[in-house]
């Protein structure tokens, strides 16, 4: 007897088709290392940058000009919409360790599977540290984002953020959160911003930077966004339903991007140090005053501190100091 067969092939996993990227980042200038290869250092942006996923001659993803007419030339926005409800579903996140271009160790914060293991290890260990040594085999945050950019006439496919950033995961993590709280469930089909903020953040040697950070928010009160959510549910509840049983089984069956088709971009760009022909960052030369003095540990610049005076030495009267501090500058400790 014949078996009946499935109408579609059963090992084949559907996935979220991938139109474009959202990027922060790009390939900088060449240089060349000590083996005389030609090296392209990360350049980070302060605005987002949507490509397409052809390269140009600089090796970079060449920019989606059309989208970019749409949202501007150095957009830190992007309106965009969500295809689910399910958090997991729209932004997937792990830990993960590369050996050259390959996957090495990957995990949940949790656990982690890693080759060479039958079974799973503790996640995460001490390659996620920042000091960690040596750099070319430290475990880093991954996670990406697929959404649809409102104003295209495209449909079909998502254009997907990916980041390695602790605090852009964390922030679009809780802000999902958030606005599911506030909504009663409701995420897919709100009308949502991808926006690009600068932070005051510490470095691991102590110093203070500025960074960038990518968040989603909702423009609009707490009310507005509640009524959204109420309205999403009653106009359509019915294809909600069917939408939450589509969710639930494609927690199983979509590719959540957990893997990447090319090892090689993602060392290019968020594991630059496993790199052979890596060139390490110069640091920054500081210019100091005669009254200033740099912290080896910390980097900080600090002003030297006053010598002791002698018995002879008259104290002078202290000045009044009529200045306030300026709440921007206090904000940032």
């Amino acid at each position: 007897m014949k078996a009946k067969l499935s109408p579609m092939i059963k090992t084949f996993t559907p996935g979220l088709t991938e139109l474009g990227k959202i990027k922060i980042g790009m390939k900088g200038e060449a240089r060349k290392s000590k083996s005389g290869s030609d090296y392209q250092l990360p350049q980070k942006l302060d605005h987002f940058i949507v490509t397409g996923l052809e390269r140009d001659e600089s090796g970079n993803f060449t920019r989606d000009e059309a989208i970019h007419k749409l949202i501007g030339d150095k957009p830190k926005r992007i309106p965009i919409t969500l295809l689910f409800d399910d958090i997991f579903l729209n932004f997937q996140s792990r830990f993960a360790c590369y050996q050259g271009t390959r996957l090495y160790c990957t995990g949940d914060g949790e656990q982690a599977n890693r080759q060479g293991h039958d079974e799973p290890i503790q996640c995460p260990c001490e390659r996620s540290d920042p000091d960690y040594t040596p750099t070319k085999d430290r475990c880093k945050m991954n996670g990406v984002l697929s959404v649809i950019i409102r104003g295209t006439d495209t449909i079909g496919g998502v254009w997907k953020f990916r980041t390695t950033s602790y605090n852009t995961i964390q922030g679009i993590t809780s802000s999902l959160y958030l606005i599911k709280r506030i909504t009663g469930g409701p995420l897919s089909g709100l009308d949502l911003d991808l926006v690009l903020a600068p932070k005051t953040a510490n470095a691991p040697d102590g110093t203070s930077q500025k960074i960038f950070v990518v968040g989603i928010e909702y423009t609009g009160g707490m009310e507005q966004l509640r009524d959204e959510g109420l309205r999403l549910v009653q106009a359509t509840s019915s294809h909600r339903k069917q939408l939450a049983l589509l969710e639930e089984n494609a927690v199983n069956m979509i590719d959540v991007e957990l893997e990447e088709e090319n090892p090689e971009e993602t060392i290019a760009e968020w594991y630059p140090e496993n790199d052979p022909n890596y060139i390490e960052p110069e640091k920054p030369v500081i210019n100091l005053n005669d009254d200033e003095q740099v912290n080896t540990k910390t980097g900080e610049v600090t002003e030297k501190p006053a010598k002791k005076k002698t018995k002879n030495q008259a104290e002078p009267e202290p000045e009044q100091d009529e200045t306030e501090a300026d709440p921007d500058i206090m904000d940032l400790f």
